[in-house]
């Protein structure tokens, strides 16, 4: 039988591979329309600035896809009752608290549901 704060875990992760999908192909959409947008201003100097924000956006992208991909299997791994989920998901959490204000909130209700000793139970198994 699964905890009842058990969704007081899964939902904010769940939340959180959405966000870091959306941006992630945010960023990697963006960064050729950077790219364009400053070598049409016509400064010569722009050209190599336009070609490193495309990389950076690029890269940053794909580190946030990564990041949503790697959410995505702890959210599994706590379903699945697995004790290195819960303890990943709180590491999530913590990180999360930074992210003022949804970052903060969704830690919060995370660490409230990881740290319940129902969910305990239930991913020692």
């Amino acid at each position: 039988m699964k905890p009842q704060k058990l969704s007081w875990v899964t939902i904010p992760l769940l939340i959180m591979v959405i966000l870091n999908a959306i941006g992630g192909l945010l960023l990697i959409v963006a960064g050729p329309s950077m790219s364009a947008a400053m070598m049409q201003m016509g400064d010569p100097n722009m050209t190599g600035a336009g070609e490193l924000s495309r990389g950076l956006m690029l890269g940053a992208g794909l580190l946030t896809l990564a990041a949503a991909v790697f959410t995505f299997v702890v959210r599994n791994a706590v379903i699945a009752g697995k004790n290195w989920g819960r303890i990943a998901a709180i590491v999530l959490f913590a990180l999360n608290l930074l992210s003022f204000p949804l970052g903060t909130i969704l830690g919060i209700f995370g660490l409230i549901g990881a740290l319940d000793q129902e969910v305990q139970r239930y991913t020692s198994r």
